[in-house]
């Protein structure tokens, strides 16, 4: 596989206007009940930590890919 893999999710609406003006990336979180815009929403703590590690990694790469970094 070249480069991560892609998710077709409904979720686009939410960087549609941003996308309007720069590229857009999603990162998901697993949702063991799959609610999602509801009170009754839930991630554990843990993959919230690898939900942040990720972000962190995505934006170092970006970074030193534009040479920013």
């Amino acid at each position: 596989m070249d480069g991560p893999p892609q998710l077709f999710s409904p979720a686009g609406h939410d960087g549609m206007k941003i996308g309007e003006l720069t590229d857009v990336a999603m990162l998901f979180l697993r949702n063991p009940d799959g609610i999602s815009h509801a009170p009754a929403e839930d991630v554990s703590a843990p993959d919230v930590a690898l939900g942040l590690r990720a972000f962190a990694e995505a934006v170092a790469h970006l970074g030193a890919e534009s040479g920013a970094v």
